[in-house]
């Protein structure tokens, strides 16, 4: 399988539908490093991208926009986002959603956080890791 996990048989319809499904099993996809203090494991389709994150204490995400809608789900712990200069504590069980080309950033507390983020379309920059 490629590094995003991509389903390396899919059958199609005409016109391009996939109806053939593929499961992952989480542990099983390698960690990738995409930021100081954040290893992610990635799983992408045509449309959108899942980014299961596991981020370490004290870690900083500089504000930034990307053209990609953005999911964000509080799995364990809470992060400090950073929407257009305003903050918002987010708890496990939280979730945000990011306009395409918002201004954000965040930052983790003293605990380690899970986050899953769910990206569309999918980032190009991501499927290059």
């Amino acid at each position: 399988m490629g590094p995003l996990h991509e389903p390396s048989r899919r059958k199609r319809k005409k016109g391009g539908t996939i109806v053939e499904a593929k499961i992952y099993k989480l542990a099983d996809i390698t960690p990738k490093k995409i930021h100081e203090g954040c290893l992610t494991r990635l799983v992408s389709g045509q449309n959108a991208l899942i980014s299961f994150l596991r981020i370490e204490p004290h870690t900083l995400f500089p504000v930034h926009q990307h053209p990609h809608e953005q999911l964000m789900i509080v799995v364990e712990g809470e992060i400090e986002e950073i929407v257009k200069e305003k903050s918002y504590l987010l708890k496990k069980g939280n979730v945000i959603i990011l306009p395409s080309n918002i201004e954000h950033g965040g930052r983790t507390l003293d605990s380690p956080c899970e986050i899953i983020d769910i990206f569309s379309p999918p980032r190009e920059d991501y499927l290059r890791l």
